[in-house]
């Protein structure tokens, strides 16, 4: 899906029909936590033009939802992530003492300032058995595809593997990577930008 930050474009975020409520939610705020933004919606659109009602965002109650059911409405769709003006404080002087006028000059508000992104974080995207995931680091990812390989049917002799797995070894990653490519449409580690 298309993902826009305060009406922008700025990447793509894959959504399967596998995909949970709770997952877009970490991942968006892994993402702009760390870059001191806490306050924000989100909004997600279905290609047919729908919104999924935003209370879903607003409360964990539906964190384990997935889109089988929207699945075919996920190609096309979009999420937007719009800023949040932080609430103000509650005044500390009693209401009776502060002049009418004070008030008034103190509720102003100044312009919003265009957000510019210097750096941003990378994360790995895995396809494996039309199954896409996201993960920190890129031996978080082989782990992963080692374990899914492994559930198939595969063991780690006929990989060429033997125990204990170093998933930071590039041989190793290298061995993964030539299997699963080797195997489908699948999608080895791949690190994404969530800034392009």
């Amino acid at each position: 899906m298309d993902l826009f930050y305060n009406q922008q474009k700025i990447s793509q975020l894959p959504v399967t029909g596998e995909t949970t409520i709770g997952q877009i939610k970490k991942t968006l705020n892994d993402w702009l936590v760390p870059q001191g933004i806490t306050s924000y919606s989100v909004r997600l659109f279905f290609s047919n033009g729908t919104e999924l009602s935003n209370v879903v965002f607003q409360t964990n109650t539906y964190d384990a939802s997935n889109f089988q059911a929207q699945a075919a409405l996920l190609l096309g769709g979009s999420i937007h992530i719009n800023t949040q003006p932080a609430p103000v404080p509650a005044a500390t002087t009693p209401a009776a003492a502060v002049p009418v006028a004070a008030v008034v000059t103190k509720t102003e508000t100044k312009p919003a300032k265009a957000r510019h992104f210097e750096a941003s974080e990378n994360l790995y995207l895995v396809k494996y058995n039309d199954e896409y995931k996201i993960f920190r680091t890129e031996s978080d990812a082989y782990e992963w595809l080692l374990e899914e390989i492994l559930d198939s049917g595969v063991d780690l002799d006929e990989l060429g593997l033997t125990e204990p797995v170093d998933f930071d070894d590039e041989n190793v990653q290298e061995t993964i990577t030539e299997y699963v490519e080797a195997n489908g449409d699948n999608i080895a580690p791949d690190a994404v930008d969530l800034l392009e």
